[in-house]
């Protein structure tokens, strides 16, 4: 049989103790005693592509190791537009896909062009790539697609190479440079280790913001990673090689060998010092985001607002506080400013915020929705939860004995940190409307 480990707290009183005095009661909101009058309830999770995150349909089961048919059709969806697909979001779903075709009328038909959904929109709130991040990851498609070519076309000019490892050599390096473009691309913000990663793979350096990289470790002749060992091993060097080796080519065709690498190598070393140019701008916990890319961690963090508030309910149904009893569980506050309210209202408020009011207010509002209104609600729901967290000492005997269990207390407290960094990611949009004359 297994057993679920428990961490259980007990204060113990130190010092003398009065012999007539009784030994006072372990208090009723420490964890030991939680765990002795309520059960601790289990239930099945599942996230996507986990089975458990979709209920059966009974129309036949799926072919083991496949995916439902309508999943794969959503992803394809969800791949083409670049966006997440929402139930009833008919003017999310026209606006993806409006930003992800181009229709132009050639010779009286209409030919559409598709955008990739790197550029398209890739958040229900119409975020994505944008500002310093679609500068750089502009630049890196561009180099990819004119690096690979030259990468095909290189052969080696020292009679000693192995052509095997030639070529493993340089399958590798063409997907060190795909994963690198990849990662640039990420929605919301790169993962910045990584392109350190690829880049001193790729060259043999690291970079850091504002870095000016030396012609040291930019010149072709003198990198180091795989782009500076498909070089020595090719022989592919210009003035002087590795050993102070001078040039292996002879003809105009072999010098346009080298050449190739030249551009090769400056390709990949000039996108390292556009990022190190603008890694203040993509990066996260920046000062200064770009709205559109800010809008993709928004999405998410809106998200996480729901799931914490079907933690509470969860929690709360196993200290046998039901659904019926949220509804006439009345929350006094400390704060004379908010008024008493039911504590189902205040999750579903919370939760229609985060789902419906938000977004739109955003998608509707722009920067200007965020700062006017967003911004607003946030802060307001953060005191009306923060308030039924820690509720009027006075109204504590009113409230049921399980709203008053740790693990009801820690979910509120987990609530109250999400929607404090929903207020923190908000807060670095700004906007200011001048002042009119």
């Amino acid at each position: 049989m297994s057993t679920i480990p428990l961490n259980v707290v007990i204060r113990r009183r130190t010092g003398p103790v009065a012999s007539s005095a009784p030994t006072p009661a372990p208090p009723e909101t420490t964890t030991l005693n939680d765990l002795e009058a309520y059960p601790i309830l289990t239930e099945e999770v599942g996230y996507p592509p986990s089975p458990l995150a979709t209920p059966s349909t009974g129309r036949g089961a799926a072919v083991p190791g496949s995916a439902p048919l309508g999943q794969i059709a959503a992803k394809a969806v969800s791949d083409v537009l670049g966006w997440k697909a929402k139930e009833g979001d008919a003017k999310g779903f026209i606006g993806a896909l409006t930003q992800s075709f181009s229709l132009t009328e050639v010779e009286g038909r209409v030919e559409s062009k598709w955008t990739p959904r790197t550029y398209a929109v890739q958040t229900d709130l119409s975020g994505g790539i944008s500002g310093a991040q679609a500068s750089v990851y502009a630049r890196a498609v561009e180099a990819l697609n004119n690096s690979l070519p030259l990468l095909d076309g290189l052969y080696p000019l020292s009679p000693e190479t192995d052509l095997q490892d030639f070529d493993a050599i340089r399958a590798v390096i063409r997907s060190q440079m795909k994963e690198l473009v990849n990662e640039i691309g990420v929605p919301g913000s790169p993962r910045i280790a990584r392109i350190n990663q690829y880049f001193n793979l790729l060259l043999g350096l690291t970079i850091s913001s504002g870095t000016v990289l030396p012609a040291t470790t930019t010149e072709p002749d003198s990198i180091n990673g795989t782009l500076g060992e498909i070089r020595d091993q090719g022989g592919l060097w210009s003035i002087r090689g590795p050993k102070n080796q001078d040039p292996l080519y002879n003809s105009v065709e072999e010098e346009q060998n080298v050449t190739n690498f030249r551009i090769l190598s400056d390709n990949i070393t000039s996108l390292a010092q556009l990022l190190a140019n603008n890694v203040k701008f993509i990066q996260l916990g920046t000062s200064t985001p770009f709205f559109g890319t800010q809008l993709v961690l928004l999405s998410r963090q809106l998200s996480v607002v729901v799931e914490s508030v079907e933690e509470v309910r969860f929690t709360l149904d196993s200290v046998f506080i039901g659904p019926a009893e949220r509804q006439t569980t009345q929350i006094d506050f400390t704060n004379p400013s908010i008024p008493p309210m039911f504590f189902e209202d205040m999750l579903t408020w919370i939760q229609g915020f985060a789902s419906e009011e938000g977004p739109r207010l955003i998608q509707e509002g722009g920067k200007l929705g965020v700062e006017q209104s967003f911004k607003p609600v946030v802060q307001q729901l953060l005191k009306v939860v923060t308030g039924a967290t820690y509720p009027n000492p006075a109204n504590l005997t009113q409230l049921p004995k399980g709203y008053r269990t740790p693990r009801v207390k820690r979910a509120m407290e987990e609530l109250t940190s999400q929607l404090r960094e929903l207020f923190r990611l908000a807060n670095q949009i700004k906007m200011v409307l001048p002042t009119i004359p």
